[in-house]
């Protein structure tokens, strides 16, 4: 049995200072730390609650902008793709409505 007291005592570095006074305050620390936690773990529970639902709203409003966005950028590339498809002989035209016109410069035919 003393010979693995000792090795005990090389591997950890025995027990200095024992007493039982110190044990006995730092059971009580323990208990006290475990009582805050569970007090803790309440509050942390309702915060993830609360940013729970705020990342819901947060989804349902980017879905929201996508989706105006998205409703913006198809015309708008329709439009881009028109004019840069356009040959040289095609007039392109913005009336005031915002309309886009191509027309052929030599028959004055519509094109889109």
């Amino acid at each position: 049995m003393q010979w693995l007291k000792r090795y005990y005592d090389m591997k950890v570095g025995g027990v200095e200072n024992y007493s039982v006074v110190n044990i006995k305050q730092s059971e009580k620390n323990t208990k006290s730390m475990r009582v805050k936690e569970e007090k803790g773990k309440g509050e942390l529970e309702r915060e993830i609650g609360m940013l729970n639902e705020s990342n819901k709203i947060l989804r349902r409003e980017r879905g929201f902008y996508f989706n105006k966005l998205r409703d913006l950028e198809i015309p708008l590339v329709r439009h881009i793709e028109k004019i840069l498809y356009a040959t040289e002989d095609d007039k392109i035209v913005i009336d005031d409505k915002g309309n886009l016109l191509i027309t052929d410069i030599y028959t004055e035919d519509r094109i889109a």
